[in-house]
């Protein structure tokens, strides 16, 4: 077996052991909230940027910043220009 096949067989018994079971307290469990693969690649990038500390306080922030993109993150992230995000994160924290 070569190493990505091994690697691949490890990942895939992780996933089955963990499925779905911790999204709600996960931070990539947001993530899953969207339907669309580009929604879900903005939202993975957001949390992503976000991911020091504690989980309970990435998914809280992550909320937030998600928060502000509406429906889409794709569309928000799209349509977004350097003035929009000042003044949109402007009073944005983490941590």
């Amino acid at each position: 077996m070569t190493d990505l096949a091994l690697l691949k067989n490890c990942l895939d018994k992780l996933a089955d052991e963990y499925g779905a079971r911790f999204l709600d307290s996960d931070p990539v469990g947001l993530v899953h909230e969207y339907d669309s693969p580009e929604d879900r690649e903005v939202a993975g990038f957001v949390i992503s940027v976000l991911a020091y500390g504690g989980a309970s306080q990435i998914r809280k922030s992550g909320r937030e910043v998600l928060s502000y993109t509406g429906k889409s993150p794709e569309k928000f992230v799209r349509d977004l220009t350097p003035d929009d995000a000042i003044g949109t994160f402007r009073s944005f924290r983490h941590r």
